[in-house]
């Protein structure tokens, strides 16, 4: 992939596939407490989410490692830019899978189902 295409998909993976995770499981929850469903899709609709995170991840760690050295996060040249956004893009997701694995564990001890 292009550079602007790693750092857009490292910036947006955390944030998109926290957003799908949180809507998928909105929509099976009921049908898990009535027992139409098992818990099993719940899970893999988690890891499918950590998964595409880690991808973003790994995409805006490639980014980071192509911005030279001497670029400063200030903006005032594209690699700048570059940069910043790597960066940014690491701790976006970084806080998403830590949101994704801190929904999770309640899910583990908990039934939450009334």
């Amino acid at each position: 992939m292009g550079a602007k295409a790693d750092v857009a998909i490292g910036v947006f993976a955390g944030p998109i596939a926290w957003a799908v995770l949180l809507t998928a499981k909105y929509a099976m929850a009921q049908r898990v407490c009535v027992g139409d469903l098992s818990r099993v899709p719940m899970e893999v609709a988690s890891i499918v989410a950590l998964a595409v995170i880690a991808f973003g991840a790994v995409l805006s760690w490639t980014a980071l490692q192509r911005t030279p050295a001497s670029a400063s996060t200030d903006g005032r040249a594209p690699a700048d830019v570059r940069r910043f956004l790597a960066l940014f893009g690491l701790a976006s997701c970084a806080l998403f899978g830590f949101a994704v694995i801190a929904a999770e564990v309640p899910q583990w001890l908990l039934h939450g189902c009334a």
